[in-house]
């Protein structure tokens, strides 16, 4: 992503506040589990400017660990290999492309690794926002039925799943866009989109885990 300069995927798709969030799995597995850091990580994709003032410092600390991340996934290596493999006439989308992809990839890993711990951590999830609802920003509420209702992160582990949440953001995006088509994109190079997810995982989870102890010591407290 970054080092494709001329290509406009951050921050994270093209038409901000159009479409769906994505990587929603990646974010909630790299949280420390907790309602605020869950939250917080939840909302990374939907609250705009300063978070400080407005949440609690452990609400802060979750989307700021989820910018942070975003920031980071960007510019790894592995993540701009895996773009540079989406058609280049559907490049403008790749970084939701791939995104998808890597959730899926995390998914259905989880799935055959836990299948109990992957069903407990997502009911946990969908509790904290069902619980908080009243003060989620609106196009969260909004949403927020059909997540947890239709479990869109237990679907992500088939290939089906992904391509109907990219049919869905396709939908609701504004204007005429391919981002469907790139669910082909994601069938064609899945082997080598596998390769890329498991070279950047081990990475993500590392800087993860490093920028909440800093985010810890920097905003102390609940």
């Amino acid at each position: 992503m970054a080092p494709f300069a001329n290509i406009r995927v951050h921050s994270r798709f093209p038409f901000r506040g159009t479409a769906d969030p994505v990587n929603y799995l990646a974010h909630l597995c790299l949280s420390d589990g907790s309602p605020d850091s869950i939250l917080g990580n939840f909302l990374g994709d939907f609250v705009k400017g300063r978070p400080e003032g407005r949440y609690t410092n452990a609400v802060v600390r979750g989307i700021r660990l989820h910018r942070a991340v975003d920031t980071y996934t960007d510019a790894h290596p592995a993540v701009c290999r895996a773009v540079a493999r989406v058609d280049a006439s559907r490049r403008r989308y790749a970084g939701i492309a791939v995104d998808m992809a890597f959730d899926h990839f995390l998914a259905r890993q989880w799935q055959n690794d836990d299948a109990a711990g992957f069903a407990a951590l997502r009911r946990h999830a969908y509790a904290v926002l069902r619980a908080r609802e009243d003060s989620l920003p609106l196009r969260l509420q909004r949403i927020l039925p059909s997540l947890a209702g239709d479990d869109w992160l237990a679907s992500y582990a088939e290939l089906d799943g992904v391509c109907l949440a990219l049919e869905r953001m396709s939908r609701r995006l504004s204007r005429a866009n391919p981002l469907a088509h790139t669910a082909d994109d994601i069938e064609r190079h899945y082997h080598a989109l596998q390769d890329d997810f498991e070279a950047f995982w081990p990475d993500a989870r590392a800087f993860a885990a490093a920028e909440q102890r800093r985010l810890a010591r920097s905003l102390p407290g609940g």
